[in-house]
């Protein structure tokens, strides 16, 4: 077996014959189910490979810190060569935490979700009620300040060269809008959700959350806003 940093392992299945010598069939594996390659799922590469000692099960640890498994115990030889290898899925073992530093955290206030976007460039949904992971969703640039909608069906996340509107479906995250903001670095809705604001710069823009319309900026700073809070009896934040 053998693996390389783009997320291919190569699965071979050897036999040994009567004068001693050992043959088999190899594949290179690059997908972890029917339809989504291992190089997506494990976008990092492959860190190490261990098999237990009946030779059962099979555990990847990738270079973001995560743990797949994979059933072992099989006829990898026939699978090699009817296909059937392309099919086998890598599943995840234990739940999957954050690999670096926490750069946004929200919640949302009609359900319960808890949204948090790391350094190693994913963004995850947390159930709070069941303690689970919903949904992880890797990017290529790295995730900033977030928001979730109170609704808990939007989110707003800041990346380094623009911000994007966010629908939370049930299993991912779909692009709604691209808001061409660089270095925005703090985003919040409104109390009722009716408004979210993004600051950039020294600058903060208002936007209306249904038409996702631009209502207005907000200037005045001569530096950079660091922070801002929508209060509650008043449609407009204060920085």
């Amino acid at each position: 077996m053998a693996t390389n940093r783009g997320g291919a392992a190569s699965l071979r299945n050897n036999t040994d014959r009567k004068d001693g010598t050992v043959t088999g069939g190899g594949r290179t594996r690059n997908d972890a189910t029917n339809d989504e390659p291992l190089s997506a799922v494990i976008p990092n590469g492959i860190g190490s490979i261990a098999l237990d000692q009946l030779e059962q099960n099979l555990a990847i640890v990738t270079l973001s810190g995560r743990i797949y498994g994979v059933d072992f115990k099989r006829d990898w030889y026939s699978a090699t060569v009817s296909g059937a290898a392309n099919s086998i899925p890598f599943n995840p073992i234990c739940q999957m935490a954050h690999t670096g530093r926490i750069n946004g955290l929200s919640c949302s206030v009609r359900k319960p979700f808890l949204m948090s976007s790391s350094s190693d460039h994913s963004v995850r949904l947390w159930n709070t009620q069941t303690r689970k992971l919903e949904q992880c969703t890797f990017f290529k640039q790295e995730p900033g300040a977030l928001s979730v909608h109170p609704s808990g069906l939007m989110a707003v996340i800041c990346f380094p060269d623009k911000v994007r509107v966010m629908s939370i479906l049930w299993n991912s995250l779909r692009e709604r809008k691209v808001i061409n903001f660089r270095n925005g670095h703090s985003v919040q809705f409104s109390n009722g959700g009716q408004y979210f604001a993004i600051s950039h710069g020294n600058l903060v823009d208002i936007f209306n959350s249904a038409t996702l319309e631009n209502l207005g900026q907000l200037r005045g700073h001569p530096q950079r806003v660091s922070d801002f809070k929508w209060c509650s009896n008043s449609p407009l934040p204060h920085g």
